[in-house]
């Protein structure tokens, strides 16, 4: 496809839409949030303190109640020190949860913490909170936006979103739309997304720049030129993170793989020299990702090293 930019960018509101376009295509063709631990890509948390300032601990082991599971959030996960986002929303006055974007974005906060904690576990600390916000009969109609907001992210979508070609982009939309109403119903679909569809609508009616005319994007495809300084700022650091991802994910994988064609080790003491490899270059939720990513084995008793002491950096998937 001959590359584009989307000209009709223009401040950190469209900075985000094509954010979230670049987010769609990092993460496949099929799922925008993959659920469980199927991401790749690496926890980012505003306002949570630096990874190892708290030695990590799991929540399987720690959240044994949605109590145990608040503590555990506040002190040892990656959202430490960061308020949550969005909120649980309000009643109206006949009871009913008034539809907005807030609770999606409370949804998707919680969404980052798999693959430190489990989905159940985050299930049941959102109602716990819920209920203690709105009251049983709320924290009940919170918890079915919920159930179908992740019946939503599991659902398989054919189409390819390319950010080279626009027409990819209303391909996408246009699949996207009637899914999310009959999954969320009219009302939480808008409330949810119909602010990033009239962005995305209106940045597609804008004219295709000239093929003859040089080039501004980056490699996503992205017009940065057009953004203003704090969103191209956010982009960069964006794309920074993820290619020193990339680039550390790749260096375990290759280290695995020259670990498992070492015939003088038994199986454990790989996995044992693996552990030991990662935690020198990953901090404790990254060796999480790493693990269910490379499908590591585990360890008996959470073993880290070979003939070393155990740290308080060992954490499980």
């Amino acid at each position: 496809m001959r590359p584009i930019t989307a000209t009709a960018v223009a401040g950190a509101a469209g900075a985000a839409l094509l954010l979230g376009l670049w987010a769609w295509q990092r993460n496949g063709t099929h799922e925008p949030v993959r659920l469980l631990t199927g991401s790749s890509a690496p926890a980012v948390s505003t306002g949570a303190k630096p990874a190892g300032s708290v030695p990590a601990r799991p929540a399987t082991a720690a959240a044994s109640s949605p109590e145990a599971f608040m503590q555990w959030l506040g002190e040892h996960s990656s959202l430490r020190g960061a308020a949550l986002d969005g909120a649980w929303g309000e009643l109206d006055a006949g009871g009913r949860l008034k539809p907005a974007i807030a609770l999606r974005r409370r949804f998707d906060q919680l969404l980052t913490l798999q693959g430190e904690t489990t989905l159940e576990q985050i299930t049941a600390f959102a109602e716990h909170d819920a209920r203690a916000a709105l009251g049983a009969d709320g924290a009940r109609q919170v918890m079915e936006v919920w159930r179908r907001y992740l019946e939503l992210l599991r659902y398989t979508f054919r189409s390819r979103v390319d950010l080279r070609d626009r027409h990819s982009w209303a391909a996408a939309l246009a699949e996207r739309q009637p899914v999310r109403r009959n999954l969320l119903g009219a009302e939480w679909a808008a409330a949810f997304y119909a602010e990033e569809e009239a962005q995305l609508l209106a940045t597609l009616q804008e004219p295709v720049q000239p093929a003859d005319a040089p080039p501004a994007a980056n490699a996503a495809g992205i017009d940065v030129a057009a953004l203003p300084p704090e969103a191209r700022q956010r982009l960069a650091v964006e794309q920074a993170a993820w290619a020193d991802w990339e680039r550390r994910l790749a260096s375990a994988r290759q280290e695995w793989a020259r670990l498992q064609q070492a015939a003088e080790l038994s199986a454990p003491q790989r996995a044992a020299a693996m552990e030991q490899w990662m935690r020198a270059r990953f901090d404790a939720g990254e060796q999480r990702r790493v693990r269910a990513l490379l499908q590591l084995p585990r360890l008996p008793h959470e073993l880290t090293t070979i003939g070393a002491p155990r740290t308080d950096r060992a954490s499980i998937p």
